[in-house]
């Protein structure tokens, strides 16, 4: 009952922050600007939205973006409900096959930041396998997806809107993801807390191309740990697909990629 009413708590505090940063900017801004069609994906690129799972049964959902730049976010092994980590890198697409030789595994699992290399095939808007190898040779999951369509979508920040319940998770504390909760207004600002009082507020902004959002994400003072006044960069992206109205993902790692904060939560 007491860790119920410090969320309700906190939870009342990031509605105000929410609310408060989409009045601001209607009152500056009351017209909204239509978002232009995105463009097309290259013809011959692993670029898109990519569903999927792998040989070790977890659940995964992979962006590959139009700069080459890619996340891959993964759930604990037979549980697509609770968020493990991501890997985030640059990779090159060429004639099906892709390559990253800069991946980092942002693991919430106790593993820390891994470094690791893939090497995968494609065909271009259909689908993407491959295998993750780190650090001195060791084999990780192989993986399969399958071209989601939802990426040639125009992004739009209402869309986002809600109140999304889940895990907040630090890759570098190795120790199981609290619960939080984060609410998005219609302009794309948002706010949350998880269970130990930890608040932070981002900002969602569409891409380019493609239905992924550009993210920022700036945490609180103590006990935000490790990320206390710090400001990440990474992506914001809603699954649609899942039930009942979408699970919301948020994956930002540092700017020296040592460090990485994910959640996961549906509305």
């Amino acid at each position: 009952m007491i860790i119920q009413k410090r969320i309700a708590s906190i939870l009342a505090v990031a509605l105000t922050l929410a609310v408060g940063g989409c009045a601001g900017e209607s009152d500056s801004n009351p017209t909204p600007t239509p978002s232009p069609t995105p463009p097309a994906a290259a013809a011959d690129s692993a670029e898109g939205l990519w569903p999927g799972s792998t040989d070790t049964h977890r659940t995964i959902v992979g962006a590959v973006l139009d700069d080459n730049s890619y996340y891959v976010l993964y759930s604990a092994p037979a549980t697509p409900n609770l968020i493990a980590g991501f890997v985030q890198g640059t990779g090159t697409s060429n004639n099906g096959t892709f390559n990253s030789p800069n991946a980092k595994d942002f693991n919430l699992e106790g593993f820390g930041v891994l470094v690791a290399t893939i090497a995968g095939n494609y065909v271009t808007r259909q689908s993407l396998s491959g295998s993750v190898t780190y650090s001195g040779g060791v084999v990780g999951p192989n993986f399969t997806s399958t071209f989601d369509h939802a990426y040639d979508t125009t992004p739009g920040l209402p869309s986002l809107a809600g109140t999304y319940t889940g895990q907040l998770g630090i890759s570098s504390l190795g120790s199981p993801v609290p619960a939080a909760t984060v609410i998005v207004a219609a302009n794309g600002t948002f706010a949350g807390a998880d269970a130990n009082g930890c608040m932070f507020t981002g900002t969602a902004t569409p891409r380019i191309r493609g239905n992924v959002f550009d993210g920022s994400i700036t945490f609180g003072a103590a006990p935000c740990g490790v990320f206390a006044g710090s400001t990440l960069n990474g992506i914001v992206y809603l699954d649609v697909a899942v039930p009942p109205s979408g699970r919301l993902y948020i994956a930002a790692p540092t700017s020296t990629r040592t460090d990485g904060a994910v959640f996961s939560g549906t509305r």
